[in-house]
C-alpha cells in the first residue's frame, strides 16, 4: 500500500471490497468518514459492480481517535 510517488509514503485511504454491494445512503453515521471510491468514466457491468463493492477508509493518524470497537461496528455494519 505503499504510495510508489514518494519513497516512504503511506495513502491517506484504503478501498475495501465488501461482499455485497454497499450503497451511498449507508456511508454516513459511523465514527470515520468513509467513502466510494473512484466512479467508473464509463457504465459497464464489471467496473459499476466493482464501483458497488468498494468503500475506502482512511488509514491516517485520525482514525486512531475511534476506539477499535467503533471500528469494528463501522466494518460489520457495511458488511450486512
Amino acid at each position: 500500500l505503499v504510495d510508489g510517488g514518494q519513497d516512504g509514503a503511506l495513502p491517506n485511504l484504503v478501498p475495501i471490497l465488501f461482499p455485497k454491494p454497499v450503497g451511498l445512503e449507508r456511508l454516513s453515521g459511523g465514527p470515520l468518514v468513509v467513502h466510494k471510491y473512484y466512479r467508473p468514466v464509463e457504465s459497464r457491468p464489471r467496473a459499476d459492480a466493482l464501483y458497488d463493492h468498494v468503500v475506502c477508509f482512511p488509514c491516517h493518524s485520525g482514525v486512531a481517535q475511534a476506539s477499535d470497537d467503533e471500528l469494528h461496528a463501522a466494518l460489520a455494519a457495511l458488511m450486512r
